[in-house]
């Protein structure tokens, strides 16, 4: 008899279906746009549900073909350029809540545009998470 407590695990697939690679994309799309820390492999194997060798081979992939470019400096910061966008270079260290902000949810969003528009502000959408105050581009982040 096994004397060890069952362990919980995530299924952990081995191969990237496209759709995987599309939101792995689409993902690092939305941390660059944003100017969020360069995520780790960690989180992005976190993204897709999988373990982080298909992740690497995917970036590599993408690297090699020029989809992607990263930078590296020692002390493992690493930033990422896609799109002709940057993300801002990871803390390094290894951890994953240094490489990933917490994104700014949409109800924060809705009540900050609710109290500045209370005071007058006229606020129209701008994109992803951008908006015009006052004829001033901010980012969510900075609406609250």
């Amino acid at each position: 008899m096994d004397d060890q407590p069952a362990r919980h695990s995530t299924p952990r697939i081995r191969v990237l279906s496209a759709a995987d690679k599309a939101l792995l994309l689409d993902y690092l799309r939305s941390v660059a746009r944003d100017e969020r820390p360069c995520p780790g492999v960690a989180t992005l194997a976190d993204v897709v549900g999988c373990g982080e060798t298909p992740v690497v081979r995917f970036l590599q992939s993408l690297e090699d073909d020029g989809t992607i470019k990263v930078e590296r400096r020692t002390g493992g910061r690493r930033r990422l350029r896609i799109d002709a966008c940057w993300t801002a270079w990871s803390g390094g260290g290894g951890g994953r809540a240094a490489s990933v902000k917490a994104p700014v949810s949409d109800g924060i969003v809705d009540q900050a545009r609710r109290h500045l528009m209370s005071r007058d502000h006229t606020i129209v959408g701008a994109g992803p998470g951008l908006f015009k105050i006052k004829e001033s581009m901010q980012k969510c982040g900075a609406v609250g």
